[in-house]
């Protein structure tokens, strides 16, 4: 069973340059979909298959995402803070919410778990388990959009103006402005 987690960890060792040059040609917004876009299939498939040689192959969707959401997280942040000598600070609180998000979602998810233990008493199991699932399509498709229309896709940026071009120490981009107030 370290197969779950070596083999997701190699994939994103091989994909890894390969989602760098994408993300150049290709530009941040398609790769970031695919990125997401795995995410539910992943764990849709994990609910539904039980033999471990296939959940060992479900697994390498993990490393997908995370080669593709690793690398550009890191690209997003060099795009947003490019010129103002900020890229440490903001990679930082970028690791900072996501250490946070980690620590929450596991607390939550016991809670959440507890709760519709308690409920499985007085409420059918189907009932109990509708609402957790519509809340992971909601997030799922508010993520969606917010890297459909919140995220500028680099390559459109490029071509259109100089909004990626490197600016005096000091000079925020406007995408930028809101993370570093």
């Amino acid at each position: 069973m370290s197969a779950l987690i070596v083999v997701p960890q190699i994939i994103i060792v091989l994909l890894a340059p390969w989602t760098g040059r994408r993300a150049e040609s290709w530009g941040r917004r398609p790769l970031l979909l695919i990125g997401i876009g795995v995410l539910p299939i992943r764990a849709l498939l994990f609910t539904l298959i039980t033999d471990p040689v296939f959940l060992i192959a479900v697994q390498m969707l993990d490393g997908i995402s995370g080669a593709v959401l690793g690398i550009l997280t890191a690209l997003v942040v060099a795009d947003l803070t490019r010129g103002t000598g900020r890229f440490t600070l903001a990679q930082g609180l970028v690791g900072t919410i996501a250490g946070i998000g980690a620590a929450l979602s596991t607390t939550l998810t016991g809670l959440v778990a507890g709760s519709l233990a308690a409920r499985r008493d007085s409420y059918s199991s189907q009932r109990s388990l509708s609402c957790p699932k519509r809340n992971h399509r909601g997030n799922n498709l508010a993520a969606t959009k917010t890297i459909i229309e919140g995220i500028r896709n680099e390559r459109d940026s490029r071509s259109s103006s100089n909004y990626c071009a490197p600016r005096p120490l000091g000079v925020v981009p406007p995408c930028a402005r809101f993370f570093l107030r």
